[in-house]
């Protein structure tokens, strides 16, 4: 049986230029929150697993950023 790890790759196409691509993201059950900031802000238990920093999906041709929640209200016209 292989390991799991934390890291996966995921397939995404680009809402603005079609372009499919993949990025890193965390699986959940590697996140754990040892507490949070007085602006509630999450503080993670490990600086390497922060699912903060691979919420940002970047479109390598055209540089189009998205974020996950947004992604079914948006439409591009030209």
């Amino acid at each position: 049986m292989t390991e799991l790890t934390p890291y996966y790759d995921k397939k995404i196409q680009c809402l603005a230029c079609r372009h499919s691509y993949s990025t890193t993201k965390i699986r959940s059950r590697f996140v754990k929150v040892k507490g949070h900031e007085s602006d509630f802000c999450p503080v993670y238990g490990s600086d390497e697993i922060n699912p903060l920093l691979y919420n940002v999906s970047v479109c390598p041709p055209d540089a189009a950023s998205l974020l996950p929640m947004n992604s079914a209200n948006i439409s591009f016209r030209f």
